[in-house]
């Protein structure tokens, strides 16, 4: 039963990692389509 219990523990801590992965990905993610939309709306230097 102990070794169950930990195994399950363990189960939610990588998908709490896994989770926490894909977010961090995401706002990177946002960050550089914001910046890149930010970038193209300001004129070009001539």
């Amino acid at each position: 039963v102990q070794l169950e219990k930990e195994a399950m523990e363990e189960n939610r801590y990588r998908e709490a990692l896994e989770q926490e992965r894909r977010d961090h990905d995401l706002a990177v993610l946002l960050a550089q389509e914001s910046n890149g939309q930010v970038e193209e709306l300001s004129p070009l230097p001539r």
